[in-house]
């Protein structure tokens, strides 16, 4: 079993395939941290903690002037304002008291149950319930003079060494209690030594750069207050050991289930203890509870290394491919999408000619992006109006689709149903359904504007105009987009009680899982002005998200590799561009910007009428190649060769399939220099007694010389050289 429980030392041990979690009751009532690290098997980590006097640190009431007992200095698993504990809590509320604010609340242990699953968790995504029973520890804390109430949920992912942690927080008895923090976790970790902590910022079409750093005194801080998980930051921490690698090294990884707005701190604090917490964004919460009612935080994934950032990204990958993600065929359809073909400049003559040059290319699937409805020239206009603008499409979008489908292609559509744009006839019939402050005129933002997703009455109409749309117009994919932030958090719809951009997300999981669960064929496309809503709360609604606005492949590298610390190849969606690049004006082989797309999900983006015969040639090899390597790139590992593109001039990833027959070698050189010394490349995740065939070489290589000396990739020449090779078995096609 993965949780075992010593009832008589109220010890509580949950174990997976390589690590160990543990936590227990202090004689107080207090839910302590007492270890997370390699996996051990029986062992009692309560002695681990040191109770000292710790001078100005106060007690409780009921420790009777026990000095060594102070919650400012133990390791708690849920720790709370109000119950002398100084540090970032997981944990903020308030309540009426004789006509006055009191702050703060003192949880304390009141039970525990083991379960086959968690709860239904109030309409937000969580992964799906592992194998066998008793996987789920509930744990209860209690406040009762307080009338407050902190469930805590651990579920056990033994083979991809995840624990997954929520806590639902509930009114027993106060006259009103207002929670303005609620984190999904924290994790003390105690010992005192120095941590790095990795995180992922960016901007539009500069998304999900690696940032390290070490963790000093007081606090590190990440999060979004924009409604959405942002470009900005990613709802993902790393916190390693200062010398660790890919392949060394003990790493916690945090990785939030959740779309909106979120939090993120790591706190050294006087005794050079560190504490994480993670959840939604609390600058804006101010939940309201009616006695009996309850707020529920999002899923926190939680997952330790001891071999490094390497293993720890494989193991996140295995959890959000095995138990996050929509089912999704390992072969997704090579698309072509009109966007940088075309812009706004489209109609059915043009979409067409688009339609016959990717079926001549060998591509699956033609996406007509932004511009077909209402009467779209341009980017001020017409969201909101789903209906095919009759003067670019006098068939209608059936009329198209029946016309591409009869070139043997899949269809697909583009669409942003969360915005309205005000020379629109939705805006114009019901300007009351735009997120607004009454009497002040809402912030523009690409000239659109946010719907209250919460208002039942949007979201019915969404549902009729979409469900219509892909029911009766032979849609195949669709493309969703999410372009600008909310500003206005202020709805006409009764009820929000303060949480209006939490409900508003879970709004937008409602819509989405309505529509994927009516359309199973529909493959829905995540985005939000690129990578703006990239996380893996969006990935238990659909398989893949657009990674990047910027489809630069040098620039992509950045990006790809940023990504790739928290999620698997199979849910980045990766185009191959124009040359020179429309964002950078930079030029680059073909050939190296087929081999960055395909370390996702392959697609192209550019107008074929523009290719040579050589280049249209190139592009058929690469999608046939592409089809061969898809299965074993979105299933397989991941390991990243080479540091990241920052740091060096050779950027190098492998995927090597799960019984390590086969993998595929990709390695990209930024800079090249005369009389330069000869590229190679160190392998990993190969089998060491296994003899490997090597595209383009003569000689079979053992694993254990690919591992140990690596393979020479030759001279580096030419602008942003590329190079991809497979490697085979030996003996095996």
């Amino acid at each position: 079993m993965p949780i075992t429980i010593d009832e008589g030392r109220r010890l509580f041990t949950i174990t997976t395939d390589h690590a160990t979690y543990q936590l227990g009751v202090h004689p107080l009532g207090f839910l302590m941290h007492y270890y997370y690290g390699p996996r051990t098997d029986g062992t009692d980590f309560s002695y681990l903690p040191q109770y000292r006097d710790r001078g100005l640190s106060p007690q409780p009431a009921d420790a009777h002037d026990d000095r060594t007992v102070s919650c400012d200095a133990m390791p708690l698993e849920y720790p709370c304002q109000g119950s002398g504990d100084f540090r970032t809590v997981c944990l903020r509320v308030r309540r009426p008291v004789e006509g006055q604010d009191a702050w703060g609340c003192d949880l304390r242990y009141a039970g525990h149950r083991l379960l086959d699953q968690a709860p239904c968790p109030d309409g937000l995504p969580v992964m799906a319930r592992p194998a066998g029973s008793g996987r789920t520890l509930q744990i209860t804390l209690r406040d009762q003079e307080a009338g407050v109430e902190a469930v805590l949920y651990y579920t056990a992912y033994e083979s991809c060494d995840v624990i997954a942690r929520q806590a639902v927080i509930r009114n027993i008895g106060a006259d009103g209690l207002t929670v303005v923090k609620a984190a999904s976790a924290g994790l003390d970790l105690y010992q005192p030594q120095p941590w790095d902590a990795l995180t992922l910022y960016g901007r539009w079409a500069g998304e999900r750069n690696v940032q390290r750093q070490r963790l000093g005194h007081g606090t590190f801080a990440i999060g979004s207050t924009r409604g959405a998980s942002s470009a900005q930051h990613n709802p993902f921490i790393a916190v390693c050991e200062p010398d660790a690698g890919e392949d060394h090294g003990c790493c916690y990884g945090l990785l939030l289930v959740y779309s909106g707005g979120f939090s993120i701190q790591a706190q050294r604090d006087q005794f050079d203890q560190t504490r994480l917490t993670m959840g939604m964004d609390d600058e804006g919460l101010a939940a309201v509870l009616a006695p009996g009612g309850s707020l529920t935080t999002p899923q926190a994934m939680l997952v330790f290394s001891a071999a490094g950032l390497g293993a720890m990204s494989r193991r996140l990958h295995d959890a959000i491919r095995g138990f996050l993600l929509p089912k999704a065929p390992a072969l997704r359809p090579v698309l072509l999408n009109s966007w940088e073909a075309c812009y706004f400049d489209i109609d059915e003559k043009r979409i067409l000619t688009l339609a016959r040059q990717a079926a001549d290319l060998g591509m699956d699937m033609l996406v007509m992006d932004d511009g077909w409805f209402g009467h779209r020239d341009d980017d001020r206009s017409s969201l909101g109006d789903w209906t095919a603008d009759r003067r670019k499409f006098p068939d209608g979008l059936s009329g198209l689709s029946a016309k591409i489908k009869a070139m043997g292609l899949k269809f697909g559509l583009w669409l942003e149903p969360e915005m309205v744009s005000m020379d629109s006839d939705l805006y114009r019939a019901h300007p009351e359904w735009v997120l607004a402050v009454p009497g002040r005129a809402p912030h523009s933002a690409r000239d659109q504007y946010v719907l209250d997703m919460t208002n039942p009455e949007v979201a019915a109409y969404l549902w009729e105009k979409l469900s219509r749309l892909l029911a009766e117009d032979g849609i195949d994919y669709v493309k969703w987009d999410m372009n600008r932030n909310i500003t206005e958090a202020w709805s006409n719809t009764p009820g929000r009680h303060g949480a209006l951009l939490h409900d508003y997300i879970k709004a937008v999981y409602a819509l989405l899982q309505r529509l994927t669960a009516a359309f199973p064929a529909v493959l829905f496309e995540g985005c939000a002005a690129g990578g703006g809503r990239f996380d893996a709360g969006m990935l238990a609604c659909v398989p893949q998200i657009w990674c990047s606005d910027d489809t630069d492949p040098i620039e992509r590298l950045a990006i790809q590799y940023g990504t790739s610390l928290a999620y698997p190849a199979c849910v980045m969606t990766c185009h191959v561009s124009v040359s020179p690049n429309h964002q950078t004006g930079r030029s680059t082989p073909l050939t190296t910007r087929g081999i960055v797309a395909m370390a996702g999900v392959l697609g192209y983006e550019l107008d074929p009428a523009a290719l040579t015969d050589r280049q249209k040639d190139e592009i058929r090899a690469q999608v046939a190649r592409y089809r061969d390597i898809a299965p074993l790139m979105m299933e397989g590992d991941l390991y990243r060769l080479t540091p990241g593109p920052d740091e060096t001039e050779l950027v190098g990833w492998m995927h090597v399939a799960k019984d390590r027959r086969r993998a595929v070698v990709s390695a990209v050189a930024t800079a090249v220099h005369a009389n330069a010394p000869t590229a190679y490349i160190r392998l990993a995740g190969l089998d060491p007694d296994t003899m490997y065939a090597i595209e383009g070489r003569p000689q079979p290589l053992s694993g254990q010389a690919l591992m140990a000396g690596g393979l020479p990739l030759g001279e580096v020449r030419g602008d942003y050289p590329a190079w991809q090779l497979m490697l085979t078995a030996a003996g095996e096609d």
